[in-house]
């Protein structure tokens, strides 16, 4: 297990784009500020699944699912909180701190 410093999660958070992660897994279409497409949490033909960039955010207007990027990845490609941190950290090209790791641990 790896443990990261608040500063390089929220170093990640202000780089990840929300649309450029979903985009490829679910057609989205623009509307003024949002993007709009089918909730991919539930069966439905209804474009209820809402992208809003500005604060990198989703929301499902049927079913009430909604987070960020983390929590989409974790759901939908079925990542640990642990995967999803580090795939967005290879795919941004943040650089990582680490409070704790095994290593860490196994070197004590």
């Amino acid at each position: 297990m790896v443990l990261y410093t608040q500063k390089s999660l929220e170093e990640l958070r202000k780089k990840v784009n929300l649309h450029e992660i979903i985009s490829p897994h679910i057609e989205l279409k623009k509307e003024e500020d949002f993007y709009f497409g089918k909730c991919p949490f539930h069966q439905n033909n209804e474009e209820t699944f809402k992208v809003i960039p500005k604060s990198n955010m989703y929301y499902c207007q049927e079913c009430n699912a909604k987070g960020d990027t983390i929590s989409f990845l974790m759901i939908y490609q079925k990542m640990s909180f642990q995967q999803a941190v580090e795939f967005l950290f290879l795919v941004y090209e943040v650089q990582s701190e680490e409070i704790l790791s095994n290593k860490n641990l196994e070197n004590k």
